[in-house]
């Protein structure tokens, strides 16, 4: 499987934060950066930490829901990002004919 973590730090004192919602999107180039249903939900570590295991390669949008917030939050560096998933060709080792 193809893994991606990403951890939330509280932005006051970096202390790691669990207990909140990460999906995955599909990535839209419209104002909020994604569209649809989500195709993946991230397990949440209890530490700070959440991963999912990427299946299919997308172009996707993280997006986090704050525990108690209504509103989501979406990172701009999760915005329209390459996530390799397993369906990856393999690739020949380089100096090989």
């Amino acid at each position: 499987m193809m893994r991606h973590t990403i951890s939330i730090l509280k932005a006051s004192n970096g202390s790691p934060q669990s207990g909140h919602t990460v999906k995955l999107y599909a990535w839209s180039s419209g104002s909020s950066g994604y569209t649809g249903s989500a195709l993946y939900t991230y397990t949440d570590n209890s530490d700070g930490t959440y991963y999912v295991d990427i299946t299919t390669a997308i172009k996707g949008t993280v997006v986090i829901t704050l525990s108690g917030a209504s509103t989501p939050t979406i990172p701009t560096n999760y915005i329209g990002v390459f996530f390799p998933g397993d369906n990856q060709p393999n690739i020949a080792p380089l100096g090989t004919t």
